[in-house]
């Protein structure tokens, strides 16, 4: 069976430290276990949360990094588009403007 070393690299967690999972059949499932959240293998730097390490017999090492999903991450507001204004105030498409 395959263990899994789960490394927290959150920053600014008081208590980050790493996490020996041995009844997981994945990385995925190590940090499920680890961490209690959903994670994905793909994702934004700023979204990194924990790195997988983990070897099967035979194999070298292998590490694995799994990242928050966009739909957990906070959304920046909404940008306001604005319409520029033609000159001497006339309607884009009036005539004159």
């Amino acid at each position: 069976m395959t263990s899994y070393r789960v490394v927290d690299c959150r920053t600014g967690v008081a208590d980050a430290g790493e996490v020996i999972v041995d009844s997981a059949i994945s990385p995925e499932d190590a940090a499920l276990k680890a961490t209690g959240e959903t994670l994905v293998r793909s994702g934004r730097r700023a979204d990194l949360r924990v790195r997988v390490y983990f070897q099967h017999a035979g194999q070298p090492m292998s590490m694995v990094r799994l990242y928050s999903k966009a739909v957990d991450r906070e959304q920046p507001p909404e940008r306001v588009r604005r319409r520029k204004a033609s000159p001497a105030g006339l309607a884009v498409g009036q005539p004159g403007g």
